[in-house]
């Protein structure tokens, strides 16, 4: 993060809202961390995408 002086967590407090914030990769290792069935929840999502992203790019191909 020094190097590209990136900003992973941001922490602000405002007139209407208030909160943490964190750049979605680290929220998820974050929840996976804490919660065993939400990181198998988030592989089985991911492997459904792949699988449903392969299916449509194969359909597409084969329609040309």
């Amino acid at each position: 993060m020094k190097r590209t002086n990136a900003i992973g967590i941001v922490s602000k407090g405002g007139r209407y809202s208030i909160g943490t914030f964190a750049h979605p990769d680290i929220a998820f290792e974050f929840t996976s961390w804490l919660s065993p069935e939400f990181k198998l929840y988030l592989i089985t999502e991911f492997e459904r995408l792949k699988t449903n992203e392969a299916y449509q790019k194969k359909n597409r191909l084969a329609s040309k």
